[in-house]
Parts: structure tokens; sequence; C-alpha cells
């Protein structure tokens, strides 16, 4: 008896398909690097049910769960403006302070480095399976069910294919340590393949301890059949990894866009830019009330590759200014962000903004001036040595020598000098940092 005429193990088959499938490249870096193996496609469909178990309301990617502030009313923002910022921070506790972060981040890269590590494995693991199923699976067609050998063949053909499946959920798992996503989300997630795992172990185990063709099938049909009751989870997982990852590679778009000089013309850079954020938002609800989101995810992705594609022209004219004493800060938050220092600082969004000195060097879009508070939903750009207190649902770029101070809802990332690599982090609630050498 030949696979093409046993459903069941035709079943383990298409579940190692499927696998394969998901094993897709989603994007490069800016530079032309080696795309890096993630997940773009998966089963069927999603069913609804799924959605209550925290991911929809967790919002891995979802970015509604930053917010979108209600106007800010006029007695709301005097009420705002006299609110004095914690900042600037004498220079024994910008030491401390520095030193904290640049530990947080040592701590980061540290993770990042394990992660990437245990990916390799696991990597590895699965491109051996995949090798182990399609050999087994010839041998078990070549000999037969009937055969004692060939009944061994398919017990190791099924064996093989299941833990091909064990290896892809251990590498959600990875990818999400190494994702800027909330703990009790990545608590939640973990927990449920943990189970999952834990269940298809057991059913393997059953498979490898039948002896006759009818406990082989039962045993298969199990595993089988447990494994559509998942999959539709698994997929869910999947593709809001692709998201949160694709989501990722915008925000270091931005960082890099916000780093530019302000001389240069970065609409067009920042439209695809929004178009993809766009296209991602539709891709998370369409996953999550178990609609098809690849084609969004597509257009996501060939709006990235746009942007960065001007990025090259931009580059060929004109460098971002750098400096060993500078740091830099990337924010997307709901709430409110203060700076005191000598610093670029690029505001793109919806918010509310007051800047001493008066004579600062403010150049603005889409912003109105109105008794020395800019309000608006556009771009600022501000330079010099300046206090700027920004209120709203926006992004925010600082680069230079800065005391900032957040409070509210979103994730930041830092380099607290140029010579240490961006850490990335959640704001929920208030933050301290300080960027750049000693104050003057």
């Amino acid at each position: 008896m030949y696979l093409s005429s046993d459903s069941q193990l035709k079943s383990m088959r298409w579940i190692v398909l499927a696998v394969m499938i998901l094993l897709l490249p989603v994007a490069t870096a800016a530079h032309g690097g080696k795309p890096e193996i993630i997940y773009e496609k998966s089963f069927e469909s999603i069913p609804k049910s799924g959605i209550k178990n925290g991911i929809r309301e967790q919002g891995i990617v979802e970015r509604k769960d930053i917010g979108h502030r209600p106007p800010i009313t006029e007695n709301e923002t005097k009420n705002q403006m006299r609110h004095q910022p914690p900042i600037p921070i004498r220079e024994e506790d910008r030491v401390r302070i520095m030193e904290e972060i640049k530990n947080k981040i040592i701590i980061q890269k540290e993770n990042r480095e394990i992660s990437k590590e245990k990916r390799g494995t696991f990597e590895k693991s699965l491109q051996q399976r995949f090798e182990d199923y399609h050999n087994y699976r010839k041998l078990y067609q070549k000999m037969g069910l009937q055969s004692e050998e060939g009944f061994q063949y398919a017990k190791r053909y099924v064996f093989h294919g299941a833990y091909a499946i064990i290896d892809f959920l251990k590498l959600i798992k990875t990818d999400l340590e190494t994702l800027n996503i909330d703990e009790t989300t990545k608590q939640k997630i973990n927990k449920t393949i943990d189970e999952i795992i834990q269940t298809l172990e057991a059913k393997i185990e059953k498979i490898n301890q039948s002896y006759t063709i009818e406990e082989f099938r039962d045993a298969v049909g199990d595993l089988s059949s447990y494994w559509k009751s998942v999959r539709n989870d698994v997929k869910i997982y999947a593709e809001l990894i692709v998201v949160a990852k694709l989501d990722d590679l915008i925000k270091r778009a931005e960082i890099i866009g916000l780093n530019l000089n302000s001389e240069v013309d970065l609409s067009e850079y920042f439209k695809h830019l929004d178009n993809a954020k766009i296209f991602l938002t539709n891709a998370t609800e369409k996953i999550s009330n178990g609609m098809d989101a690849r084609e969004d995810i597509q257009i996501a992705r060939e709006e990235i590759r746009r942007a960065f594609e001007i990025l090259r022209e931009i580059y060929k004219e004109t460098q971002p200014f750098f400096g060993n004493e500078t740091g830099q800060l990337w924010v997307e938050i709901n709430g409110t962000a203060m700076v005191s220092g000598s610093a670029i600082i690029h505001i793109k969004g919806n918010a509310t903004v007051e800047v001493s000195p008066l004579d600062a060097v403010v150049t603005a879009v889409g912003f109105k001036k109105s008794d020395g508070v800019l309000t608006g939903d556009g771009n600022l750009v501000i330079k010099g040595n300046v206090n700027v207190n920004a209120t709203g649902d926006f992004c925010m770029f600082v680069k230079g020598v800065a005391d900032v101070y957040l409070e509210g809802k979103g994730e930041y990332k830092v380099r607290p000098v140029f010579e240490e690599e961006f850490g990335e982090f959640q704001l929920s609630g208030n933050e301290t940092i300080v960027l750049g050498g000693k104050r003057l």
C-alpha cells in the first residue's frame, strides 16, 4: 500500500508541506543583505474562536494599541504646558541613568545572540527533519506498509514529519524572544505553543509504540485530527510574527529617514512607509478575523521596498550627521515627551508642542502656531539648545546631547551614545533617558 492510497499518511505529508510553505523570506536589509527566514504563508483559514485567546486583545502589532488620542482641549493644553519637566538632569544622575540604559542594551544584545544561536540550531534540525522525512517516505513507498521493513519506514517517515512541525513551533518561540512585544503577550503565546508541543510529542510516542497497521493508522489519525484542531492558532502566531517583523523594519526605516538632514525632501519616502503601516494594520485585522492577509502583507513589503529605493538615491546626495558624543532616540508614543538639550528633534504625527527659547530654529509642515504653542498633524523639525514639550499621538526622533522624559504608552529605541547599539523597549508609564556625552 502506497502513500497515495493511504489517506492518513497523505495527511501527514500535507502537514509537512504546509510547514515548508511557511518558511519564506520576508525582507532584506536596506543595504541588500541576505533575507532572514521568517514566516509568511500558512494553512487554510483562521477561526474567530482563536481571537479571544489574547491575540487581538493583546495586540502584538496592532497599532490601535498605541492609541488614537482624542482632540486636545484648550484647557488641557494649558495645563500640560504648565507641567514642569523633570529635566534637565544633574550630571551625576545622567551618568547613572546612562549606565543603566547601557546595561539594559547589553542584556538585550546577549539575549539576541542566544536567540540567534538557538534559531540556527532549530533551522538545522528542521532541514534535517525534512531530509529524513523525504528519504523515509521514498523507502516506505518502495516497500509498502504490509512488510515489516516498510512498516518501520512509515513510522520513521511520520516521526520526522511531526517533529518538523515541533521544530517550526520552536522557531516561532525563538522569534518571539527577539520581538519588542510585552511580556504578558509572549508568555501567553509561549504557554499555548508549549502545550501544543507537549501534546504532539505524546501522540508521536503513541505512533512509535504501535505494533500493528491498525494501531499505527489509529495513532496517525489521532495526530492528524489534533493538528487540524490547532493549526489555525499556529497560523495566527506565524502571520502576526511576519507583521511584527515588517512593522519593526518600518520603524528602523523611520529612524533612518528622521536622521537625515531636514533640507532633504523625504515626503515620498515617508509616504511609502505610511502606506506600509496602513496595509500592515489591515493585515492584522484580517488575520484576527480569520481572513487571508497575504495580499496586504505583500503590498506592505512592496511599499517598504519602494521607500528603500528612494533612500538609496538620497544617500547618493547626502549623508546623515553623526558624532561620537551624540545619542539617538526614536519613540512612538501616545502621551507626553519632553526634551532638554542640544539636539535635532523631529516630530511626526498629531501633537501639541511647546518650544523654548522662542527664537529656536523650527521648521513646521502641518502645524499652526498660537500663543507660542504649535498644534497640528504633520512634521516638525527643531534644532538647537532647546526645551521641547510635546503631547499627543506621534513619532519622535531625537539626535544630540539631551535629557528626555517620556510618559504614556508606546515603544522606543535608544542609542545612548553613537558607538552603542540600539536598545528596544516597551513604554507603559514613564521613562527618563539621557543621550550623548556630558551636557554643556
